[in-house]
């Protein structure tokens, strides 16, 4: 499988689709779903033997500064390859995996026979979509998870995000950050990979009541408000990616659903972009 074979395809669906957009979120939500299962098959495909290999002789630490935090009800297909690639991406981070009564057992299959990893059954039962994500939101500004995090930083991930590379400490600074929002620059981002410090967190947490909606817009309005530090937009910029391309990001966090953002103009530059996001420092 050529990774032009994959750039060539997704070109091809952009130009079908963007002449025949809605110009509404149902456009990102079927860009989502749509070119998800390409870019996971592909990566499986380029990346997976590797990755197995580091998994297989791969232990996580029980206890570590810097953390790994997923929080997942579902038995998502993506799970294999995700707890992989943090493996490698970030070998010396200890693991918290928040699962549901529901998924426990699938959760333990992807792990195998790894120790060390702490899997928390925190959800209970089968909900809608939006019961799901409302309780996501909510564990996000819940106290009692992060005091369940033996940690000083943690890095959080969802099914839809990858790591082209190592991951150095260095990006263990700040109370929060996430992807860079390009529709606010003054912020300090979100989506589906956060930097966060559990102090802080544990602070605002315990300080602000909770509310309802996007927990990663709700943390970074809340830090921002009680004057937490917040890094540059120059500086998010260079460590992840979501809505717009950067040059050369950490972690990526499904670009395909702002595949609009990739210069779909521009044929070449279109293709560069994402070869460029599909290539792992390896």
């Amino acid at each position: 499988m050529h990774i032009d074979l994959i750039v060539d395809a997704m070109y091809e669906k952009c130009i079908e689709l963007s002449n025949n957009s809605n110009n509404d979120d149902s456009d990102l939500d079927y860009y989502r779903n749509y070119f998800e299962p390409y870019i996971y098959q592909y990566l499986t495909y380029k990346y997976g033997s590797m990755l197995e290999a580091h998994w297989n002789t791969h232990e996580f630490p029980v206890q570590s500064k810097y953390a790994w935090v997923f929080v997942e009800r579902r038995a998502h297909p993506n799970t294999w390859f995700l707890l992989r690639n943090i493996a490698w991406a970030g070998p010396s981070f200890s693991l918290y995996i928040f699962c549901s009564d529901m998924n426990y057992k699938f959760i333990m299959d992807c792990i195998g026979d790894k120790k060390n990893i702490i899997v928390i059954p925190w959800f209970k039962g089968f909900v809608s979509r939006e019961e799901g994500k409302e309780q996501y939101n909510q564990t996000f500004k819940s106290h009692d998870f992060y005091g369940l995090i033996d940690a000083e930083y943690i890095l959080t991930i969802q099914t839809d995000c990858f790591f082209r590379k190592k991951i150095p400490t260095s990006i263990f600074q700040y109370d929060y950050y996430g992807a860079p929002w390009i529709w606010a620059q003054d912020m300090p981002g979100g989506g589906g990979i956060t930097v966060r410090k559990i102090s802080t967190m544990l602070d605002l947490t315990r300080r602000i009541p909770y509310s309802e909606g996007a927990e990663d817009g709700w943390i970074a309005d809340k830090v921002k408000e009680i004057g937490g530090d917040l890094p540059s937009f120059n500086y998010i910029v260079n460590i992840f990616s979501e809505n717009f391309p950067v040059q050369d990001p950490i972690g990526v966090h499904q670009f395909w659903t702002f595949i609009n953002n990739f210069d779909i103009n521009n044929p070449d530059l279109f293709r560069e972009n994402i070869q460029r996001y599909l290539t792992f420092d390896v």
